[in-house]
């Protein structure tokens, strides 16, 4: 008995399905995964702001606990990102080869392979930011536990004891946002060398690409830049960021 070949929309179907669960996942079940206490999961900034008002006392415990599930909260939260990351950038590239090799006049499956094209590229990017921002986030809790903190908590009329930690959250992201300027940098160059000279469908899909790619690898270095700044200088970034809130 013969099996048909799946059609190429069947494979783009299964790939949107894991993108939207991807997604779903990725913004619902990292509190789960990080066995977050209620406390933790419905009044973070509340948490937060108590943990470090304990903090500033000289009590480090709350600070602690709060810190180590903060870290495994990104963790899972990298994880999940990294799977809808990989599903994005497959289905993106399989939109794009499907809409490339078509031919003849613009017709409806044109427009909607064009627009699940511009859904699946604007999901890679955040997928790619999320990443980012949980690393960045794993590794230096306590720093980004200070978003966390609502406005009007307690301040501290001495910042030192964070200065180290927020420098290293700075580097973190600078260390990230460097290795994405390479990866988007190199896949630019690889691009450009393979560029298609026809059909036309496949000359506009590349020349998109190489669009994306450049303004993503100016975004990271923007970042990388703004990130070095401030973990050559924490203190000062520091202290601006508690005048701010």
């Amino acid at each position: 008995m013969t099996h048909a070949a799946p059609r190429p929309s069947d494979r783009i179907d299964a790939l949107a399905a894991v993108a939207a669960v991807a997604t779903v996942a990725v913004f619902a079940a990292p509190a789960y995964l990080a066995g977050a206490t209620s406390t933790q999961r419905d009044d973070l900034p509340g948490a937060a702001g108590d943990a470090f008002a304990a903090f500033w006392s000289g009590s480090t415990t709350a600070l602690d606990e709060l810190a180590s599930y903060w870290t495994r909260f990104h963790a899972a939260k990298a994880v999940l990102a990294t799977i809808l990351l990989i599903a994005a950038i497959v289905l993106t590239r399989a939109l794009a080869q499907r809409l490339g090799a078509r031919t003849g006049r613009v017709a409806g499956a044109d427009v909607a392979l064009g627009t699940g094209l511009i859904v699946s590229s604007s999901l890679t990017a955040l997928a790619a930011l999320v990443v980012m921002a949980n690393i960045q986030g794993a590794f230096v809790p306590r720093s980004s536990l200070l978003s966390a903190v609502p406005p009007g908590a307690a301040h501290p009329t001495d910042t030192s004891s964070m200065v180290d930690d927020f420098g290293r959250y700075h580097l973190v992201m600078a260390i990230v946002a460097g290795l994405a300027a390479a990866v988007t940098a190199t896949a630019l160059a690889i691009g450009w060398r393979r560029r298609p000279r026809e059909p036309r469908r496949a000359v506009i899909v590349s020349r998109a690409y190489l669009s994306a790619m450049a303004l993503a690898t100016l975004a990271a270095l923007v970042v990388f830049a703004a990130n070095v700044s401030t973990a050559v200088d924490p203190t000062t970034a520091l202290d601006a960021f508690f005048a701010s809130v």
